[in-house]
């Protein structure tokens, strides 16, 4: 059988405003806009090429 992995999460409603776009999620149309304009101007960092190495293959 294929291994199957569950995320349950929960807690009380903060009852604000969620705007989101693919993985970004902000309180209003302006931050969320502002977030990708700083995600395409790489201040957001950089993640370095070999950063997730040595890792195994999932079997």
């Amino acid at each position: 059988r294929p291994a199957m992995e569950v995320l349950l999460l929960g807690g009380q409603p903060i009852r604000e405003p969620v705007f989101h776009y693919g993985p970004f999620v902000m309180n209003s149309k302006s931050e969320l806009i502002q977030a990708l304009e700083d995600y395409q101007a790489g201040k957001f960092g950089q993640i370095p090429p070999n950063a997730l190495m040595p890792h195994r293959p999932l079997s």
